[in-house]
């Protein structure tokens, strides 16, 4: 019976884990997306420029200000009228964040008259190890994921 146990386990340990893998993915794209939402709808509904600091690598994070380019690793350094938003590879370990190829200093500053981010474009790449997908903002603000590698709900191909 212990056998047949450690058996099962074994078998169903690796599929356990990618499926893991794969909602952490899901999750962290998720989030990004709905923050970058979040700085568009601010800086419209405030009338004032929200910046959406980025940093790369394992440890990457993604942060709004209203006060310009911040140190999202400082969680007490980016906020938007006193609020922290903030999302990191804290929240999802097995994530990475890199090519990020967003405006100067990997920042993005969303216009507080239309929520536009000219100027400001790029992309990012999430991966898990064997999925990405690709964060990007167009120059109007539009916020949109695509798959660089594998499938992943319904996120289109790159």
């Amino acid at each position: 019976m212990l056998s047949i146990i450690a058996l099962l386990s074994a078998i169903g340990a690796p599929s356990i884990m990618q499926t893991l893998r794969h909602q952490q993915l899901k999750g962290s794209l998720q989030t990004s997306y709905f923050l970058l939402q979040q700085a568009k709808s601010t800086a419209i509904t405030k009338n004032k420029k929200i910046t959406v600091q980025f940093k790369k690598g394992d440890n990457w994070c993604i942060a709004l200000s209203d006060a310009g380019p911040c140190d999202c690793q400082s969680k007490s350094m980016c906020s938007v009228d006193e609020i922290e938003y903030r999302v990191s590879a804290e929240d999802f370990p097995n994530i990475s964040f890199s090519n990020v190829t967003m405006g100067k200093d990997q920042a993005i500053t969303f216009d507080g008259v239309r929520g536009t981010a000219i100027g400001n474009a790029g992309s990012g790449l999430f991966s898990n190890g064997s999925e990405a997908a690709k964060l990007i903002i167009s120059n109007l603000g539009r916020v949109r994921i695509c798959m660089q590698s594998g499938q992943l709900g319904a996120f289109q191909p790159c």
